[in-house]
């Protein structure tokens, strides 16, 4: 809800002192009714200031073949790389035989960031990779971070596929103590 009012804030303040807001290449002035604008794309700014002009977001799923010892490292080496490109997000390891994760990298890094994923998987056919169109992902970290835990009550599953996981709804948004953004 207060999500909603803020956009819807951002929304007033656009029209009151521009007279109008540019959405694409329509231009929509304050004395339009129009329903049904793609809110994100007004609240987050002009071309190139956005989110999705700077950032690419994706969450991956590999299979692996390594005792926990050698999981650990490798966890932490890509954790290292991430870091290195100035990605965050997350890696966890799933089901003992699977990495999942999400990351958001500045455009100019996501390519390098999924080459050593995919380096780094056992099977190329069953590396798994879905881009988000507004690059932002699910579980916030100021970092990137190799989460050792179960998945937390739905924290790190998705509802849709590919890498999706049973799990109640209500799981999906409840909160808990920690350093999520």
């Amino acid at each position: 809800m207060t999500t909603m009012l803020m956009r819807w804030a951002v929304l007033v303040l656009c029209v009151c002192f521009n007279g109008g807001f540019r959405v694409g290449d329509a231009l929509f002035n304050a004395k339009d009714s129009t329903l049904g604008l793609d809110m994100d794309r007004i609240a987050d700014g002009p071309v190139g200031w956005r989110a999705w002009d700077r950032f690419a977001g994706f969450r991956f799923e590999m299979p692996h073949v390594l005792d926990k010892n050698e999981l650990l490292g490798a966890m932490q080496r890509t954790a290292d790389v991430a870091r290195g490109l100035k990605c965050f997000g997350w890696i966890q390891a799933v089901d003992g035989d699977r990495l999942v994760g999400e990351a958001r990298c500045p455009k100019t890094q996501a390519t390098a960031m999924l080459e050593h994923l995919k380096a780094t998987c056992t099977d190329d056919d069953a590396f798994h990779v879905k881009m988000y169109t507004n690059s932002k992902i699910l579980y916030h970290f100021p970092t990137f971070r190799v989460l050792t835990e179960p998945r937390y009550e739905g924290k790190t599953c998705f509802a849709s596929p590919p890498h999706a996981c049973e799990v109640r709804e209500t799981e999906m948004y409840e909160s808990f103590a920690r350093d999520e953004l």
